[in-house]
């Protein structure tokens, strides 16, 4: 679920006219999570939206010792050329606000 999903499903719960203003107690979980949590990353790249709300994605660099990059398609802001998208999709996801939970 997106945070904008999240936020629809929230003021719908809330705007509810049969819960009278209770429509917070009907919020599932899911949703409450994806309210509160950080960017999601796209379930093939594993890159999180940019800060202006753009899909990013890799791209291919003329730089053969650094072959990848990560840019966003709508402002086009992208990370360095990096060495492999493991790399690139780290770059990003961390400069988005994205850190990954240690195990």
């Amino acid at each position: 679920m997106t945070r904008e999903e999240a936020v629809t499903r929230a003021q719908n719960a809330l705007n509810d006219p049969i819960a009278k203003g209770g429509g917070a107690a009907m919020l599932d979980l899911d949703t409450l999570r994806a309210l509160i949590s950080g960017p999601i990353p796209d379930p093939e790249t594993g890159l999180v939206p940019c800060g202006c709300g753009g899909e990013a994605r890799f791209e291919p660099t003329d730089n053969e010792q650094y072959p990848v990059m990560a840019r966003c398609q709508s402002c086009f802001v992208r990370t360095d050329e990096m060495a492999d998208e493991d790399w690139a999709r780290q770059r990003w996801n961390n400069s988005n606000g994205y850190y990954e939970e240690e195990e």
